[in-house]
Order: structure tokens, then C-alpha cells, then sequence
């Protein structure tokens, strides 16, 4: 009795095109017509246009299969001019190429997902994406994302296009919005913030101080409707503001801010975002204390680490700036930091299971059995960074311990 081979079962080969990278897909692609049936989809569902990419023409005979489509440079800006694109959902252009609103006329309509890289002071972008926006056609995007906006030219024209589109109902379901070193005034950020029906991710970050304003109390204020749909969040707030929103969002997933004091901390209400993930906020005293906080300030530690042990589905936190992480540095202000070692409470956090990298604050006073403990208790963690006020000899036995456990190690010794 003729017996089917697995592999000649389309369903088989379907949930094999499911692990394989872009190399694997193309090459089982090639082995037959009934193959390349199935791995054709999957091949040219997500195509990233690169210098290595495939070739427009192949993308055109299969533009119907098309779904997400990331172009890295000019000289493949001419596959925005395909037409057929209506499958289209994700477009990423890259530096120095420009969104044209007649160029993805087809995919605008269900387009879900835009995200423009590298756009520099011309004032080409702004008119070509509030056209698009003034058209009608994106209302659809759920996502729009900006990276390096240097508009010094028509700074004011982004600004006002995202209000403008935002009141005028053509961006109704947009619920992520991302600006990174592309900065938005407070004013505008109220009125985008109160238009918006639902937001689950905004990020608003800057590599250059000055390009990243506050985040101000009225802009606070638009945002406090959405804290019971916020998943993601990157603002320039202050201390009183990030703790607020840890203690009033229980869907958020990712924070990450400039500043908290622990004083805000310990002062306020318990912490709603139970499945909090990622962390990256620095958390220090608002001064330096004076001489030994080991007892004086003990309380203010245990309310902290009992804040720090709420947060059980934790994954990644960071409690310092990402400049000073792993540099050796000289620590001016050793008592401004909370300290972690078992003596002071780090038991406490043993609730923190699915922890997979931290990055402490300040200058620990760490020995060779709070690492034990660590390896102990946290046994999905992968990354430790930062400083210890330790001898050389520790040191190298400290790094031993999480090495041989499979953790990556950034520990430095504390410069005085």
C-alpha cells in the first residue's frame, strides 16, 4: 500500500516554514512546485529590503503575498510605487527615504503599522505624510512610529500634522505612537493625548537631552484617561509622576524613565502593575544620606524591596542611568543609592523568578554568598551589571560564581 511521506502533506511543510529564517524558506522554495506552494507565502510575507535583499522583481511577481515590508535604502525606494500592495500591513523606511503618499496609494487603506527612520530637515516629509494623514487613508494605523526626525526646518509642521490629523479623526485607531529624537511640545502632546481613543504604547525618548522636553503636568493629565489601557511607556517625567503610574496602571508591561526617588516610592500606594516585565528606571535617594544609612534608613530600604518584590513577573530591571552602566567610575556619592546585599534585605526579593538581567545602582556592598544567593533564587537570570565595594580577590570569585552558572557578568570594582 503506497504509504504519503510527511513531507509531501502541505500542512506538514507549513508548520515547518514556521522555524526557518529567510535562507531556509528560499531554499526549500526551490525544491519543487508543491514546495515552493508552500514556503512562497511565508518567503515573501516579511521582506526586508537591504543591499543583500531580494530583487524588486521577485517581490513584484509575489507583491499579493506581501504583508510587511522594510526598505533600508534609496535604491530600492521604487518598490513604493508597486501597485497591487492592498495585503500590505507594516511599512519600515530607513534613513533618507521618504514616506510618498502616491507611492503606497493601495496599501494606505489597511496599512496598521508605519514607522519612518533617518528624516532630516526637508520639508518633503511633512507635507507628504499630513497629505496622506489629510486624505483619509490611514485610518487604519494602529501604529506610527518616528526615529530621528531632525526637522530643524519643519519642526513645527510634524507637530502640528499629528494634532491636526489626530482631532480631524484620521489617525481614530491609533493606540502606539513612538517619537524617538523627534520631539513634541507639551501642548501638542495634550491635545494628541485627548483625542486618542485608546494608547497602549508611547514612547518618547531622545539620545540628546535637549531634544527631549518634560513631560509636563498638563500633558500628564491627558494621559491619566488611558492609565487603564497602558502597556508601554517611555517618558521624560518626574519622580512623582512615574511612581503615580505604577501605583494606577495594571495592563503596563514596560517603563522606563529618568528619574525615581525613593522618597515618592516609599510615600506613596502600593504598586497596581503586578505584570510589569521590564524596569528601567534609576532609583536613589534625593540627596546623598549622611554617615552610615545601614540603620537609619533601613525602613525606607524594606518598603522599597517590598515595592521591588510586588513586581514577580519581572524580567529586566535596571535601576541606574544607561550611560554610567558597567563604565568604572568613581562613586562621589556612595550612600545615594540603596544598597542590596542580604543584610539589608535582598532576601526579600526572592518572588523575582522570571528575572533575566539587572543592572543595580550605586556601589553594593556584595560578598560571595549574596551571588550565591542570587544563583540561588534567581535562576533564569543572564545578565548582572554594575559596582561592588569589594577587594580584587572577591571580586574575581564573585564574577566565578555567576559564570559558572551561566551568567553573564559586568562587575566592576568601585574607583575612589
Amino acid at each position: 500500500m503506497f504509504q504519503t511521506h510527511p513531507l509531501d502533506l502541505h500542512e506538514i511543510r507549513s508548520r515547518i516554514a514556521v522555524s526557518l529564517d529567510v535562507e531556509g524558506l528560499a531554499a526549500c522554495a526551490r525544491v519543487s512546485h508543491d514546495w515552493n506552494d508552500s514556503f512562497k507565502a511565508p518567503l515573501y510575507s516579511s521582506v526586508v529590503f537591504s543591499e543583500n535583499g531580494p530583487s524588486v522583481e521577485s517581490v513584484e511577481r509575489n507583491k499579493h503575498l506581501l504583508r510587511h515590508l522594510t526598505i533600508q535604502d534609496s535604491a530600492n525606494a521604487e518598490l513604493l510605487h508597486l501597485r497591487g500592495l492592498d495585503q500590505l500591513t507594516t511599512v519600515i523606511l530607513g534613513d533618507e527615504l521618504n514616506f510618498c503618499s502616491k507611492g503606497i496609494d493601495d496599501a494606505e487603506r489597511n496599512l496598521e503599522s508605519l514607522t519612518l527612520q533617518g528624516l532630516y530637515g526637508i520639508n518633503a516629509y511633512p507635507n507628504q505624510l499630513s497629505q496622506a494623514m489629510a486624505a483619509g487613508s490611514l485610518k487604519n494605523l494602529h501604529s506610527l512610529s518616528l526615529v530621528n526626525a531632525r526637522l530643524e526646518y519643519g519642526i513645527n509642521a510634524y507637530q502640528n500634522q499629528l494634532s491636526q490629523a489626530m482631532v480631524a479623526g484620521s489617525l481614530k485607531n491609533l493606540h502606539s505612537l513612538s517619537l524617538v529624537n523627534a520631539p513634541l511640545e507639551d501642548r501638542h502632546l495634550v491635545i494628541i493625548l485627548e483625542t486618542m481613543a485608546s494608547l497602549q504604547r508611547l514612547i518618547l525618548s531622545s539620545h540628546v537631552w535637549w531634544q527631549s522636553p518634560d513631560f509636563g503636568p498638563a500633558a500628564f493629565g491627558a494621559l491619566e484617561r488611558h492609565f487603564l489601557t497602558l502597556r508601554e511607556l517611555d517618558i521624560k517625567a518626574s519622580s512623582e509622576m512615574l511612581v503615580t503610574i505604577l501605583e494606577s496602571c495594571p495592563l503596563l508591561e514596560v517603563l522606563k524613565g529618568r528619574k525615581m526617588f525613593i522618597r515618592d516610592i516609599v510615600g506613596g500606594s502600593p504598586w497596581a502593575c503586578s505584570g510589569l516585565k521590564v524596569l528601567a528606571v534609576p532609583i536613589e535617594f534625593e540627596r546623598p544620606l549622611a554617615g552610615d544609612p545601614s540603620e537609619s534608613h533601613r525602613p525606607q530600604w524594606e518598603d522599597l524591596y517590598k515595592r521591588l518584590s510586588s513586581l514577580s513577573k519581572i524580567e529586566s530591571l535596571c535601576m541606574t542611568e544607561q550611560s554610567s552602566v558597567c563604565q568604572k567610575t568613581s562613586n562621589q556619592w556612595p550612600n545615594r543609592w540603596p544598597n542590596l546585599p542580604l543584610e539589608m534585605g535582598l532576601s526579600c526579593l526572592n518572588s523575582l523568578t522570571e528575572l533575566r538581567s539587572i543592572v543595580f545602582p550605586g556601589c553594593q556592598t556584595w560578598t560571595k554568598s549574596d551571588a550565591l544567593w542570587i544563583v540561588k533564587h534567581w535562576k533564569r537570570l543572564r545578565l548582572i551589571a554594575g559596582q561592588l565595594d569589594t577587594s580584587w580577590e572577591e571580586l574575581l570569585e564573585i564574577r566565578e560564581i555567576f559564570k559558572s552558572h551561566g551568567v553573564s557578568v559586568a562587575l566592576h570594582i568601585r574607583l575612589d
